[in-house]
């Protein structure tokens, strides 16, 4: 990001009247020239931090503090300037001089004045811990400029600004279930730093970290470091939403990084993870409409079919993870750590029967995806529903567990992509090899599952053998590492409307569709359209 550089002039007024007017300037350049300094006027009204503070402009008002010395001499005087109107900054009292004769200036110029020096050049500087309104921000908003062996000179002289804090800007749109936004904290934040007076260098992050508020749509200044975990929390009416770095974001100073995010009750209470920092210049990060973002590494793989399927399972970190077991129309469960069957924190689900599955009202009473109502001929079970059926065989976006976990264009397949996929098996176009860990291995992975690999594309994905889970598997997965289950987006319909579509395989047979009962846990491989 190229700093927006706040001019700020400083000139010099000829003190003798009496010389003639071709001999201004030779006179000026030999006789005692004061410097005076110019600033460009904004009308602050605003009573929240806003996120265009001090970018091109000072306010009327603002105290700015000015070190002059001869220039090489390091004689530093301290002086205290005031913004006023007309575009002019007063000294508070006398101000500097040019010195006399040929010799030149060095100028700092330091905003804001809330800081300490130590050693001659060493300054110390805090941050607000409370950012929400304009003063706040601009209190933590440290900035300085440079002038070396500035000549004497009566034109204006022109100092450049340069932010060397970090700025975050937070986006918040309220949505699905969310009515009001209450406030934003940014957390770990270490609020102090050092810098050196006379070079414009800045030292590490230091204190004890914090939480610094700021405003709905806001912005805050932060001093350059690197933040991990806990990051950013959003507090609403229906509870509070925090996002999270775990790879760690370096913060560096003069750049904005600016986070929109759509806020959904799906959010509230869940630790979700912000991805697609890259610290270079202004950098927006859109966590989707819903939860999370996909995982680093997550990719859309080109296996020339109509959809590129992602290389690992919705709710993994790499490609041989099991991931999260769901239920069919549910968008949360159990999500193991790669292929140990060990829940990741507390697990959202550890039970997988009628009796919790989210759509079913008891045993096999639907209250939504339903296509018959009790007493019609559903060759299963009579006791399907006893309402409205609402005749639905899709998933709704909202209850898709690959767009509602990782966002974007990332969605469930449907049957058809699925059977396509299953299709290419014994195809001369397409190798399906069966990696059981031992003898033959997937990238040197001990789990057990299939590899596709496409010879146009020559690119491939690895399925594995997770199994499922339900509660005659007493709630583990069952059959793991022979058997793998992959869930579609659509429901098998009559005559079976307690079942949905999935892919089916195990090590001793080929990959098919058929479908299973949908309160069972089975992973989820996400499809991008092309």
């Amino acid at each position: 990001m190229k700093t927006n550089p706040i001019l700020v002039a400083a000139a010099a007024l000829t003190l003798l009247a009496a010389c003639r007017p071709d001999d201004l300037a030779m006179e000026s350049m030999e006789a005692p020239v004061p410097v005076r300094l110019a600033y460009t006027t904004v009308s602050v009204t605003e009573t929240r931090a806003a996120q265009n503070l001090n970018e091109n402009m000072l306010a009327e008002n603002e105290t700015v503090n000015v070190r002059v010395s001869p220039s090489g001499d390091h004689l530093w005087m301290d002086y205290t300037f005031t913004t006023t109107a007309g575009g002019s900054m007063t000294a508070t009292r006398t101000p500097p001089y040019y010195p006399a004769g040929s010799q030149g200036v060095d100028i700092v110029a330091v905003y804001p004045t809330n800081y300490y020096i130590t050693g001659g050049s060493t300054g110390h500087f805090a941050i607000q811990v409370d950012q929400t309104s304009d003063g706040s921000y601009k209190a933590s908003d440290l900035m300085m400029a440079f002038i070396r062996n500035q000549a004497k000179q009566t034109a204006p002289v022109t100092l450049h600004f340069a932010h060397k804090t970090a700025k975050l800007c937070v986006n918040v749109i309220a949505g699905e279930g969310v009515t009001r936004i209450v406030g934003i904290r940014l957390h770990q934040v270490k609020p102090m730093v050092t810098f050196n007076l006379l070079m414009g260098t800045m030292g590490s992050a230091e204190g004890t970290p914090t939480d610094i508020s700021m405003s709905i749509d806001g912005a805050a200044c932060i001093p350059p470091q690197t933040i991990t975990g806990d990051l950013l929390s959003i507090v609403t009416d229906q509870g509070v939403a925090t996002y999270s770095v775990p790879d760690g974001v370096s913060f560096e100073a003069g750049k904005v990084y600016t986070m929109n995010i759509p806020l959904n009750r799906r959010a509230i209470g869940v630790t979700t993870e912000i991805t697609g920092w890259t610290g270079e210049g202004t950098v927006t990060v859109n966590p989707p409409d819903y939860l999370n973002a996909a995982p680093r590494g997550a990719e859309a793989v080109d296996l020339g079919l109509s959809v590129k399927w992602a290389n690992m399972n919705v709710g993994a970190i790499a490609e041989t993870d099991y991931g999260t077991y769901f239920a069919w129309g549910e968008t949360k469960g159990c999500t193991v750590t790669g292929a140990t069957m060990t829940p990741v924190g507390s697990a959202y689900k550890t039970c997988y029967d009628w009796y919790t599955y989210v759509w079913c009202n008891g045993i096999n009473r639907f209250t939504k995806y339903f296509t018959y109502a009790f007493g019609d001929d559903v060759g299963w079970d009579e006791r399907i529903n006893d309402g409205t059926p609402d005749l639905k065989t899709d998933l709704d976006p909202c209850d898709d567990a690959a767009r509602v976990n990782w966002g974007g264009n990332w969605r469930m397949p449907t049957q058809n992509e699925i059977d396509e996929l299953t299709a290419t098996y014994g195809t001369e176009d397409y190798t399906w090899t069966w990696c059981d860990g031992s003898s033959t291995k997937y990238k040197g992975s001990d789990v057990a599952g299939w590899m596709v690999l496409c010879h146009a594309t020559d690119a491939s994905i690895f399925l594995p053998a997770a199994g499922n889970m339900d509660v005659d598997g007493n709630n583990a997965a069952s059959e793991a590492g022979r058997y793998g289950n992959y869930w579609s987006s659509h429901m098998a319909g009559t005559p079976y409307p307690q079942a949905a579509y999935r892919l089916y395989f195990s090590d001793t047979t080929k990959p098919v569709l058929n479908y299973y009962l949908r309160y069972i846990g089975m992973p989820v491989r996400a499809v991008q359209s092309n």
